[in-house]
């Protein structure tokens, strides 16, 4: 069976689990440190967030346990500089202080939270719930759900559209992006994208399985994460045309862009590595080790740091 297919069906499973509510021993332990990468101009993992027992631990470290949180995705908030994570398993969204690297408050939201975003304009925190079929939006001055949003059949990914103000899901059982308005948080329109392989962002051919995506200050690029393919396509926004592809490693999932050094950082969830790309070259210049089934990631703006959900070893990597 397809690796892929196999990891779906133990999340699935998971939040099975969570939704009927069969209690599970919450008992965890800290395991052996995991290989770290020491090179500084690329970066390594300086600290692991243990979410269970909100501890911070130095280096990256697995922690072993039979009820995890399964922490999925990430947002920063730079209001509050605050880090938002959805937990898949629990239903939840954990809030972690930046300066202190510790978890703050706990936010109840839907049945398996998967994609997470911040809306500069309101303020406010995005979460997709695939099993609810709805997107929580969280009040960050108060850390509460104000509204549930009804998109369709498990939306996953989410992102924020700085230059005409709206959110973009992916309602991946509809083969749609949903558009929502954060004046009014509601639907006002949708974009069939079609099947997951081969998929098609607007009218541009692009690697199998797109599912997150990023925008480069710089260069002006689009870089689109390809599930199905290990790659990352590269895309001038001011042709629309595919200018490249990057190999990465094994099972991409997220994605995000760090302004200090100019790289473009790359979660690749069945290698656990995270890839970094020189974005001058479009080319890997070095992989990070993390923990297991690496599935989020996240920049903070004021210490400089990377944030990697590490779902199986329920736990979140820093990297410096």
């Amino acid at each position: 069976m397809n690796k892929r297919v196999v990891l779906f069906l133990i999340i699935l499973l998971i939040s099975e689990l969570a939704i009927f509510g069969i209690n599970i021993n919450s008992t965890s332990k800290v395991v052996a440190g995991l290989n770290n990468q020491s090179d500084p101009n690329i970066g390594y993992v300086k600290y692991t967030l243990d979410l269970i027992n909100d501890t911070l631990l130095n280096g990256n470290v697995a922690i072993m346990t039979n009820n995890s949180p399964f922490p999925v995705s990430m947002a920063y908030d730079p209001q509050n500089g605050y880090i938002y994570v959805s937990n898949s398993h629990s239903g939840t969204v954990t809030v972690i202080n930046g300066k202190t690297n510790t978890v703050i408050g706990s936010i109840n939201v839907g049945f398996v939270p998967c994609g997470i975003t911040y809306d500069p304009q309101n303020g406010y925190i995005y979460v997709s719930n695939s099993l609810s079929w709805t997107i929580s939006v969280i009040n960050t001055k108060t850390n509460t759900v104000i509204e549930n949003i009804s998109v369709g059949a498990f939306p996953n990914g989410i992102t924020y559209d700085p230059q005409n103000g709206y959110i973009y899901v992916a309602v991946s059982g509809a083969s749609i992006v949903c558009i929502i308005n954060p004046e009014t948080n509601t639907v006002v329109g949708s974009i069939n994208v079609g099947t997951e392989i081969g998929g098609v962002l607007g009218n541009i051919s692009i690697g199998g399985g797109p599912i997150a995506l990023v925008y480069d200050p710089q260069n002006g690029y689009i870089y689109v994460v390809n599930e199905l393919s290990d790659t990352v396509s590269v895309i001038n926004p001011k042709t629309n045309t595919v200018v490249g592809s990057v190999n990465v490693g094994n099972c991409p999932v997220a994605i995000t862009y760090d302004p200090q050094n100019g790289y473009i950082y790359v979660v690749n969830s069945h290698s656990n590595t995270v890839s970094v790309i020189n974005t001058s070259t479009n080319s890997v210049v070095g992989n990070i080790n993390v923990g297991d089934v690496p599935y989020g990631i996240t920049y903070d703006p004021q210490n400089g740091y990377i944030y990697v959900t590490d779902s199986f070893s329920n736990n979140v990597a820093v990297i410096n």
